[in-house]
């Protein structure tokens, strides 16, 4: 009876479909001036965003000014966005703990000459590492650096950028062992349901 549960379990995990968990995190749904940093969150996601005017702490800034002049930037930079000294940094910290399958950040207000770099770090409020320069694409897949950074700043000494958002999606196990554990509780129920019915009939049968 046991084989038979463990065959039943190992198969119900091998093929119960694991569920996709994501989020797109909208850095411009809150307008105006956010502070030095801030923390967004969406469901059970977060990640931190810090602003810089090289290496002291400047205000971010929200702003939607039409179609391709929206999202976060830097209150003090060209046109409040992220601009020569001025840089925004994200603290992917607790997202990169939870293995995630898609992670890539959307760039806003490229125009003309505008590009920006992108920095990987594992200390706050420091560049480190230049990952990719002379971006102009609006999307940038940060996925291939989440193992070895867990900050990522963008900086844009052409002209200025914004931030739009960052997407994210990671792959849950939760469900597939929920399902194992009701497996084994059914077929809990059903051997000691048994092992009871053939225990009450071996009772009557004496009595008798």
């Amino acid at each position: 009876m046991f084989r038979i549960f463990l065959l039943i379990a190992v198969l119900a995990l091998a093929v119960s479909p694991a569920l996709a968990d994501g989020v797109d995190f909208n850095f411009g749904v809150v307008l105006g001036d956010l502070g030095a940093s801030r923390t967004f969150t969406d469901g059970s996601f977060t990640v931190g965003v810090a602003g810089f005017n090289g290496v002291l702490a400047d205000h971010l800034f929200a702003k939607n000014e039409g179609p391709t002049e929206f999202g976060l930037g830097i209150i003090d930079g060209t046109d409040r966005e992220i601009s020569d000294n001025h840089w925004v940094q994200l603290n992917l910290t607790p997202i990169i703990a939870r293995n995630p399958t898609t992670l890539s950040i959307s760039l806003n207000s490229i125009q003309g000459p505008d590009f920006y770099n992108i920095w990987g770090s594992n200390t706050a409020g420091v560049l480190g590492t230049l990952l990719a320069s002379n971006q102009t694409a609006a999307n940038f897949n940060l996925l291939p650096f989440a193992g070895q950074f867990n900050y990522f700043s963008i900086t844009a000494p052409g002209e200025s950028v914004l931030i739009d958002d960052l997407d994210v999606s990671t792959v849950s196990t939760t469900e597939p062992g929920t399902l194992v554990l009701l497996v084994a509780g059914l077929f809990g129920i059903a051997y000691f349901g048994k092992k009871f019915a053939l225990s009450h009939k071996s009772i009557v049968s004496e009595s008798r």
